[in-house]
């Protein structure tokens, strides 16, 4: 990684590809895409490049890659939400529904049916970044 015009640029080593142009029919719309993930500890975002029609579906596309890949695991919060849901209505004695809002404050849900898989999984919000990879930056990635 690196920062370049006060941007956290990665190389080719650092981002893992999570599909393929080859995927989408050849007139389809998709772009490249990064999507940065916190793991929920240190300084440094994990970093994920996906082709998609949209930035959402690169997020999916991103989560769904990740599912399959335990080494990269820590970028889910699933089961980080399960015990602050648990924490906060047991423990805090909040309600279903202000536990809910609390954790939909810090985290994203993403679900959806995406390649086959059936994906529901959280992320932390904080740090999350979807932008198209620019070819200046990413032409190595096809």
């Amino acid at each position: 990684m690196q920062m370049e015009n006060g941007r956290l640029v990665y190389e080719r080593g650092d981002c893992p590809l999570v599909n393929k142009r080859s995927d989408f029919a050849e007139n389809s719309t998709c772009k490249r895409y990064i999507v940065k993930l916190w793991t929920g500890s240190g300084y440094t975002l994990s970093g994920f490049l996906a082709w998609a029609s949209s930035p959402e579906w690169a997020l999916i596309a991103t989560v769904a890659w990740i599912v399959d890949h335990d080494e990269y695991k820590n970028c889910l919060a699933t089961e980080e939400v399960g015990r602050l849901h648990q924490d906060l209505t047991d423990t805090d004695g909040k309600s279903e529904d202000e536990a809910d809002d609390i954790i939909d404050e810090a985290y994203t849900f993403v679900s959806c049916l995406y390649d086959g898989a059936d994906i529901n999984e959280y992320i932390r919000t904080e740090n999350l970044a979807i932008m198209e990879a620019d070819p200046a930056h990413y032409d190595w990635y096809s």
